[in-house]
């Protein structure tokens, strides 16, 4: 900490960053300035992806690239029983008309689809075929598609037990275009299985059966790491969280080549009653969080709980509640995190009565604790919306929430917000101390960044001797003028030693030259293990924007 606050001391006349610790709360508060808390802010009104609307369209899964860049939502439709997915770019134009993903099996009724996006822009979509095209009752069927939206090849079987049914798959892109995992349930004693591809397709493993005990077991929902390495949950239903109670959500890790690490684990603490529903998310460093329907805790209705794990499985937090909104139940969770472990929980809420669902979201940072309040995702508010999904980019920045929305017919909407940690602080006066969260550890190659506008020595030199330039554009996607100078915000920075604190602290100079601006701070996180700088910005973790009188 000391060695930032030197190094900015000596390079910013104007400002001194050589305050004392500063304790910033958990979450946003009023210190005297009018803090406003950090949130999301929509980019869109909801926006219709089905273009056949004339019959009832359902079932929507959706997957972003890292970069934010290309976004794929895959969905089940009524008109003649098929599974579709459209492309759209970062900004939610369309890139393709819906494709039909089920050509080769066609007959009968595909739904309960899944998508992922891989680091390329590859997407693959598995759904549930319910016409016994695997040549019993039900299978698992998939289909793999470039970023342009053309097939890679044609629809596939992905499961090798026929017997009895198999159903409603779950997808994982494996990083570095390394190819797919997918989950799913089958046989009639409900057990849990995966299989790993390559991105074109090719099996690299027959079916791994994924529960330890496996037996009245459903849902493996996968996810994946950067180095390959797995975390499934499923929801059991054998009575193994103790004599009566309900079903119970279990947990194991597997390394790359689908090889178990350990065994089984309960992930829920509360046992009584139901946990059903469970799905779960990675970051980019090795955690991630587990979501699902709590059916006991409240008496009054069904709650959302998350609880956060190691890459091991080693729980790095109790059970907690997600949902603040009571009164009703709260259903059919989903989670995304951005690369260093903020996450976002998305849900069906019931409390405006049956036949008027909203969609629900709350933002939490790395450590589980809520950034803002709830967010109501959907803007038609008449209605019913349902069945919601929620992809996230690396960056942490933007978002996309898709849903299916009761009308005259069921369609599938969406909804684009971009999340921007900006405090906005005013009015404040000179000599006042801030302070500023980063929120990752530092290493080898992550390193952290705070940045003062002050209009001179734009770009932030690297360890590398390169120097990476910064406008608003890089950080936030928009133009934001430096009072200063009048121009594009430049900044002046300094590295967050890796062994520090995750709180910068400055005082805001003495100086009268600074009333009537408002000076622009930001705290960013680089990866110089990317290959290229436009790739190297990885979280802006907080934003202070301090109008001083």
């Amino acid at each position: 900490m000391d060695t930032l606050r030197n190094l900015l001391c000596g390079l910013l006349a104007a400002a001194a960053l050589c305050a004392p610790a500063l304790a910033l709360p958990p979450q946003d508060t009023d210190a005297g300035g009018g803090v406003s808390g950090s949130h999301f802010f929509a980019t869109s009104s909801d926006f219709l992806i089905n273009q056949t609307t004339s019959f009832t369209q359902y079932e929507p899964s959706i997957a972003m690239r890292p970069d934010g860049q290309l976004v794929v939502v895959a969905w089940a439709s009524a008109a003649g029983g098929d599974v579709y997915a459209r492309v759209f770019n970062g900004v939610g134009v369309p890139l393709t008309n819906q494709i039909q993903c089920d050509t080769t099996f066609t007959a009968g009724t595909q739904d309960e689809p899944s998508v992922a996006v891989d680091d390329g822009g590859h997407f693959m979509v598995a759904w549930s075929d319910r016409q016994g095209n695997d040549g019993f009752d039900m299978g698992v069927f998939a289909r793999i598609f470039n970023p342009n939206g053309t097939p890679i090849g044609p629809d596939f079987q992905v499961n090798v037990t026929a017997q009895q049914s198999q159903w409603e798959p779950f997808i994982a892109a494996r990083p570095n275009n390394g190819g797919w995992v997918v989950g799913w349930s089958g046989t009639d004693g409900s057990k849990t299985y995966m299989r790993l591809y390559t991105v074109n397709g090719v099996p690299q493993t027959g079916e791994i059966e994924v529960a330890q005990f496996n037996a009245k077991q459903i849902d493996p929902v996968p996810a994946v790491w950067r180095d390959g390495s797995m975390f499934f949950t499923w929801v059991d239903f054998n009575g193994k969280g103790g004599a009566g109670n309900g079903t119970s959500v279990f947990g194991r890790y597997f390394d790359a080549s689908g090889t178990p690490v350990g065994g089984e684990f309960q992930v829920n603490t509360t046992n009584p009653g139901d946990q059903r529903e469970a799905r779960l998310a990675a970051d980019g460093i090795g955690r991630c969080v587990v979501v699902w329907e709590d059916h006991q805790t409240d008496a009054n209705a069904t709650d959302i709980h998350a609880r956060r794990y190691s890459k091991l499985g080693f729980p790095l937090s109790a059970e907690w509640e997600v949902n603040t909104t009571k009164g009703a139940d709260q259903l059919k969770p989903q989670v995304a995190c951005d690369w260093v472990g903020n996450f976002t929980v998305v849900w069906e809420d019931r409390s405006a009565g049956l036949g008027f669902g909203d969609v629900r979201a709350q933002r939490f940072n790395s450590q589980g604790q809520p950034l803002g309040t709830e967010l109501v995702v959907n803007s038609m508010l008449a209605g019913d919306q349902t069945m919601p999904d929620v992809a996230v980019d690396w960056a942490g920045e933007w978002f996309q929430f898709g849903f299916a929305t009761l009308g005259t017919t069921l369609d599938v909407d969406a909804r684009r917000f971009r999340f921007t940690p900006l405090t906005q602080i005013g009015p404040a006066k000179t000599g006042q101390t801030f302070g500023m969260e980063l929120d990752l550890p530092g290493s080898a190659n992550l390193y952290r960044y705070v940045l003062m506008s002050t209009g001179f020595n734009p770009g932030i030199p690297l360890p590398d001797g390169r120097k990476l330039e910064l406008n608003y554009d890089v950080l936030f996607g928009a133009l934001l003028p430096d009072p200063s100078a009048g121009g594009a915000f430049t900044g002046v920075v300094g590295p967050m030693p890796a062994d520090a604190t995750d709180l910068a602290t400055f005082i805001l100079p003495p100086n009268p030259a600074l009333v009537g601006m408002t000076l622009q701070v930001a705290a960013i996180t680089l990866d110089l293990g990317q290959p290229g700088l436009a790739n190297q910005l990885r979280h802006v973790t907080n934003h202070l924007a301090i109008a001083v009188q």
